[in-house]
């Protein structure tokens, strides 16, 4: 794939592989350097020795828990290197000596049914280019692909090293004596934006999605890249406005498309989230085989709420249960349903789904504050009451409603109230009208009204028609 330019870089490439200590940032006067995911947690901890050379560096997954552990000598890859799963348990052991890879033994390869054939694959490729490489074969092209395999296999922090290697080989080469100068180019800054990104690095990630854009401005996919990780990450309109650049391009850009679902349905658009999730579907199989990593917002986890807000709950059921027969721990595939099953009165299943989402660290993996509200409601003791005027509970009625509710059982008049969509977020808020409320500025949807008591807060939901 890249034998035009291969010869040309491996003089250059092979020299510096061997000083092997590149740093995406300053070293710190305390020898310790911590980057932090935005909820506060490390991402990445760097230590440094006394002479200024990386001694050693630890990665983590966003629930906090441990992921990668590398070890330096001076400044190299040296020593025995571990990766673990979100579950703690150990997956691919490297040993390196003096910055050369020595072994590599995967214990635990992640994949789903739709991704099994694709991870395997690059595992195959990944240790057949480790080979050629421990034999003395070293080129461009080779290193480049071996880097997007180890980022394809989440192999990050070997990735990322490689590929700040290559950044600095193509920022010595001049443009004009290779046609494919810019789009290699390009896919070096998308990929370590993309790292970047994943430890919410966000002025990193952003500086180098942009800069591969401006490298090769006709790559639709660079578009959709950098729209996704601004749209995943709540800068919805800008998102939108690149992942829209991306579909002016390629009409039926199926990675585009998907995005464009999943930011729709965040912001309560489902008629038009269904409509961007239903032509992503129409070539589904290209985002398993091109796609990195095990996304749990996959079009089945997608589609499946939208079928329910659409009125169509049955096929959402039927979406959200083989989204988690394609991945059984699939966090977001289990709130969705559990969200399902909450609105359709199924308390028990919905608690039973709600919990095992939090424990799959759904909030922390995707930083949504959405899940605490539904396991307080579907679990319950009001829960387990089916709604009926007789209850001696507290109810808002009717339920679904359209402009006006009531709230029965409840002996305060003219109580403070509030509001909150599906999404924890504050819509309304004001004081009963003895004890109506009027709701006739709604959208339509699933809402949580909070009365705050003086001993604790009733928290009742509510469904606008």
């Amino acid at each position: 794939m890249f034998k035009p330019y291969c010869i040309l870089f491996t003089l250059l490439l092979t020299s510096t592989l061997l000083a092997q200590n590149f740093s995406d940032d300053a070293i710190p006067k305390d020898l310790i350097k911590t980057n932090f995911y935005k909820d506060g947690k490390a991402a990445r901890i760097k230590w440094y020795g006394d002479d200024q050379l990386i001694d050693s560096l630890k990665t983590y997954h966003k629930s906090g828990n441990l992921n990668e552990i590398l070890y330096y000598k001076e400044g190299r890859f040296d020593g025995h290197f571990k990766q673990y799963n979100d579950k703690g348990n150990l997956t691919t052991e490297w040993i390196f000596s003096q910055g050369k890879l020595v072994e590599r033994t995967d214990h635990i390869l992640a994949f789903s049914t739709k991704t099994e054939e694709r991870n395997k694959k690059a595992l195959a490729s990944l240790k057949s280019i480790n080979k050629r490489i421990t034999n003395g074969e070293k080129n461009f092209g080779l290193i480049f692909t071996r880097t997007s395999l180890r980022n394809k296999l989440g192999n990050n922090s070997l990735a990322l090293h490689e590929l700040k290697i290559l950044e600095r080989i193509v920022a010595k080469y001049s443009p004009e004596k290779n046609k494919k100068y810019h789009k290699v180019v390009a896919a070096i800054y998308d990929r370590l934006g993309g790292i970047y990104g994943l430890y919410d690095m966000e002025n990193h990630a952003i500086q180098y999605k942009h800069k591969a854009i401006k490298a090769s401005p006709k790559q639709s996919r660079l578009f959709h890249n950098l729209g996704s990780y601004l749209a995943m990450n709540g800068s919805y309109d800008l998102g939108i406005a690149y992942l829209n650049k991306a579909v002016e391009m390629v009409p039926n850009h199926s990675f585009a498309h998907w995005v464009l679902g999943i930011t729709y349905s965040d912001l309560g658009k489902y008629e038009e989230a269904m409509e961007h999730t239903q032509i992503a579907f129409k070539n589904e199989k290209s985002l398993y085989r091109l796609g990195i990593g095990q996304p749990e917002r996959d079009l089945r986890t997608t589609r499946g709420l939208l079928y329910h807000k659409l009125g169509e709950t049955e096929k959402g059921i039927q979406d959200l249960q083989d989204a988690l027969s394609i991945n059984k721990e699939n966090s977001f595939a289990m709130r969705n349903l559990g969200v399902v099953f909450y609105e359709t009165e199924k308390y028990a299943q919905a608690c039973e789904l709600l919990n095992k989402s939090k424990s799959l660290y759904y909030e922390s993996k995707h930083r949504k504050e959405d899940l605490q509200e539904y396991l307080d409601l579907a679990c319950s003791e009001e829960s387990k009451v089916v709604f009926n005027l007789n209850s001696t509970l507290p109810l808002v009625y009717p339920n679904p409603a359209v402009d006006f509710i009531e709230i029965l059982n409840y002996d305060v008049q003219n109580f403070e109230y509030e509001i909150y969509a599906f999404d924890a977020k504050l819509v309304q808020k004001g004081t009963a009208q003895g004890v109506q409320l009027n709701i006739s500025e709604l959208g339509t949807g699933l809402y949580i009204l909070k009365i705050p008591g003086k001993e604790k807060t009733i928290s009742l939901r509510i469904i606008k028609n």
